[in-house]
């Protein structure tokens, strides 16, 4: 839910391709072949086409590790601490 994402964090939503064997686009909001949502610390511009095509060199790479929206918004407040640091 909208309401649920921690500050400072943009959701966006991957759609399938029809054939639901890859993600073939990032969008504000996916309806139809929905792949699942990814949270962000950038805002996208999706120019005109309101889209972002993925194709195999751009589609994300998912390594397999989870965490929650909030572990993600602290890891956030860690790196920035590290840049202040000189690193």
């Amino acid at each position: 839910m909208p309401e649920q994402i921690p500050e400072g964090l943009y959701a966006y939503d991957l759609r399938h391709s029809d054939d639901g064997d890859r993600f073939c686009s990032i969008e504000p909001k996916v309806g139809v072949n929905h792949g699942g949502t990814v949270l962000m610390r950038d805002i996208l511009n999706f120019g005109e086409s309101g889209y972002i095509p993925l194709n195999e060199d751009t589609e994300p790479n998912f390594l397999g590790e989870t965490m929650t929206a909030s572990e993600f918004g602290e890891d956030e407040i860690q790196d920035e601490s590290i840049q202040i640091g000189g690193i």
